[in-house]
């Protein structure tokens, strides 16, 4: 697995380095390479993560300090073609008493996060189109981290609208609702 990482990373650095010398129209295409690749190292964390669990190698969880933003922007990155591909936009907000670095075990935080965000994409897709907020705060005595994934502004498909209004016309919800 640790191969296979290292393999990667070097592929995308090296797709890193190739990127300024690009045409403006491959430059999209050559992002999207990299934001792949990149997604394909979170995997191949996460599955190390799991496998070392079945193997029964459980090592003291890596806690580092992550700065915690930067690797939210870095999530968002790596998902932009999902988003893009949703008609989704995605924002992150922080509270002004969130710190810089959090202390937490970067693999798990990663693998929740982007599947908490794929999960509010696809569910976010299903209206139609929106905005996720990734919120995040702290508690008030400091122990706790909190990200939310918020969907707002959505905007539900003339389809959705549609079966809304069929529903409607097919039920009679009032005299559902009217007790005798």
């Amino acid at each position: 697995m640790t191969l296979i990482d290292k393999t990667a990373q070097t592929s995308q650095q090296g797709m890193n380095q190739l990127i300024p010398y690009t045409q403006p129209l491959a430059r999209d295409f050559c992002d999207g390479i990299v934001n792949e690749i990149h997604k394909t190292r979170f995997t191949i964390r996460g599955f190390s993560y799991v496998y070392d669990i079945v193997e029964d190698i459980f090592s003291e969880p890596s806690y580092r300090r992550l700065q915690i933003l930067a690797c939210l922007h870095e999530i968002k990155n790596v998902s932009k073609s999902d988003l893009l591909s949703f008609n989704i936009d995605a924002k992150i907000q922080a509270r002004p008493n969130v710190p810089l670095y959090v202390p937490i075990e970067e693999n798990l935080f990663i693998t929740v996060a982007i599947n908490i965000l794929r999960q509010t994409m696809l569910m976010t897709s299903h209206t139609g189109t929106g905005v996720i907020t990734i919120l995040v705060d702290v508690t008030s005595d400091l122990s706790t981290l909190v990200v939310d994934f918020i969907s707002s502004e959505l905007t539900t498909r003339k389809e959705v609208n549609l079966a809304i209004k069929n529903l409607v016309i097919l039920r009679d919800f009032r005299s559902i609702l009217k007790v005798e």
